[in-house]
């Protein structure tokens, strides 16, 4: 009769990725941002890879602030020994459309006939994490950049006599786009 054994080998629990707050390059004031309360950035859109553009893990995951975290519903695990690719288009509530081509490239489709949104995007590669994952990464941040942004003007009396009146008339934009698109080769944009 021969004796049976077994072991029990534990096994790390998985580590979900994160995204942390993302930066705005040239933000000129939160406030320019129409993008949610205060004007700050409450959602965006992840695309997302791993290895390469078959292993889509994000398509148009829409990421929102929930307090000061970043959260999103279709949770994604780390692998160890593979290299990851995320873009991300903002805001996602009404955001551009983005159709990838590879891992850091695509399109942007944009229609801002509201003339009320900055568009932004963003590419983040992460290398790939060698040996086995013990600890939390760390969460992805994305650095932002304008592809549309929203302008507003504001006129300020700076008369000496209190009762001085200005009036401004016919101030109008002409000839603006306001439909488009974006070409992204090598996770920046090109056109």
């Amino acid at each position: 009769v021969a004796c049976s054994k077994s072991e029990v080998v534990e096994q790390p629990s998985p580590l979900a990725i994160g995204f942390d707050s993302p930066f705005i390059e040239n933000s000129t004031k939160a406030t320019d941002l129409t993008t949610g309360e205060n004007g700050t950035l409450q959602d965006f859109g992840v695309y997302g890879y791993v290895e390469a553009f078959g292993g889509i893990i994000f398509n148009n995951e829409n990421v929102s602030k929930t307090g000061s975290a970043w959260t999103y519903a279709n949770t994604q695990y780390w692998v160890a020994e593979k290299p990851y690719y995320f873009t991300a288009i903002a805001p996602a509530s009404q955001g551009g459309k983005y159709t990838p081509t590879e891992v850091n490239a695509g399109t942007i489709n944009f229609d801002n006939t509201s003339a009320n949104i900055d568009l932004l995007y963003a590419h983040t590669p992460v290398a790939a994490i060698t040996g086995p994952i013990t600890a939390q990464p760390a969460p992805v941040k994305f650095s932002f950049n304008h592809i549309l942004s929203r302008v507003k003007f504001s006129f300020e009396n700076k008369m000496v006599a209190e009762n001085a009146k200005i009036t401004i008339s016919n101030v109008a934009i002409k000839d603006a786009y306001k439909t488009g698109v974006a070409t992204i080769t090598d996770g920046k944009l090109a056109s």
